[in-house]
């Protein structure tokens, strides 16, 4: 299971609370990171799906690639492995 900023920004006030104000100012910059990179995966995750999108159109006939071009299910095969690896991150 992952921590996300909410659970960390909840350690921090808990932490704030008991005057532990360092540990709290670390959380604090872990939910900002995690904030962060989750936003700059979810743009990645939407130029990899656009360009997935267009490869299928280029090498794809009616929305399916033929078993002939190697390539293109092999690029599209790729991004897929990647959009999985993100999704999962997403979680």
């Amino acid at each position: 299971m992952m921590i996300d900023a909410r659970a960390l920004l909840l350690a921090e006030q808990a932490h704030r609370a008991e005057g532990n104000h360092a540990t709290a100012n670390l959380l604090r910059e872990a939910a900002s990171t995690t904030t962060s990179l989750r936003t700059a995966l979810k743009l990645a995750r939407a130029q990899i799906a656009a360009e997935r999108d267009d490869l299928i159109e280029c090498h794809g006939i009616g929305g399916v690639i033929p078993d002939s071009d190697r390539e293109g299910l092999a690029g599209v095969a790729d991004l897929n492995a990647v959009l999985a690896q993100i999704d999962e991150a997403l979680k």
